[in-house]
């Protein structure tokens, strides 16, 4: 038992604490209703909102609106580093595609609309990568008329019917002649083989031989990017289905580049 000296200091203690919890919180009321806490809260919140704009500025294209360049190569890496670390806790490999797309006939508009009719192309077009792919895939914008998607836990053949969705998609957009039209305030005739358009390129990260670098899927798909414009723009190539003829050509030197980790967009 607790003698009666110990009971009485005890209960000395517990109102000390009230009484100390008292005070803190009369100064804390104080504190949060006084102006001066008032600037302090407005000033981090302020804060915050720039830091969010900040890095929103840092990874977003600011024609397309989609991800840049900058959060593609980030997004790449955090995918490597997945790949990595759960694979060993399952015995087994998280798969994505990169679907890698150039638009067909993109320079005809600059060439013959002027540059802002290119700039209307690739904010519709970005409009309607965000429409067709789902929420979980990462869009960005690679640089000039290229766009690059990763999806997670696609295989090539699920990629390829996703990115035969955005050919429809873009059927029933007219080719964005009606938005051009309104663009340019009058009517336009585009002859059918000039219709804005794109070639695709699908590689995953199964179709390689270190399942675990996203970078060099990007390679790939940019190979079969290639190969797919070298054969009839509008076509949609898988790697695995061209490898062993892509290996045993003899390659130009622009594609020698790509083979050995260096896009066309990097070369220029």
């Amino acid at each position: 038992m607790i003698s009666d000296a110990a009971s009485e200091k005890l209960a000395d203690i517990r109102r000390h604490i009230r009484i100390e919890n008292s005070r803190v919180r009369e100064i804390l009321q104080k504190y949060i209703t006084s102006p001066e806490y008032s600037k302090h809260l407005q000033a981090q919140i302020v804060m915050m909102k720039q830091n969010e704009h900040l890095l929103f500025i840092s990874s977003t294209d600011q024609l397309s609106m989609l991800k840049n360049r900058r959060a593609l190569q980030e997004q790449l890496s955090i995918q490597s580093e997945m790949i990595r670390r759960y694979s060993k806790k399952r015995d087994m490999y998280f798969q994505t595609t990169v679907v890698f797309i150039d638009l067909d006939n993109f320079k005809y508009y600059n060439d013959t609309f002027g540059h802002e009719a290119g700039d209307l192309l690739i904010q519709k077009f970005g409009e309607l990568l965000r429409k067709v792919f789902r929420k979980v895939d990462f869009i960005s914008r690679f640089g000039g008329d290229e766009f690059v998607a990763l999806l997670p836990n696609t295989n090539c053949i699920e990629s390829k019917r996703a990115a035969e969705r955005l050919h429809e998609a873009l059927e029933d957009a007219d080719y964005f002649i009606p938005d051009l039209c309104q663009l340019l305030e009058k009517n336009v005739i585009i002859p059918d083989n000039r219709r804005i358009g794109f070639s695709t390129g699908i590689c995953s990260n199964y179709d390689i031989e270190d399942q675990t670098k996203m970078d060099d899927v990007m390679v790939y798909a940019d190979h079969a990017l290639y190969y797919s414009k070298q054969h009839g723009k509008g076509s949609i190539i898988i790697w695995s289905d061209i490898k062993d003829e892509i290996e045993n050509q003899v390659l130009p030197d622009d594609e020698k580049n790509r083979k050995n980790g260096q896009t066309a967009l990097e070369k220029k």
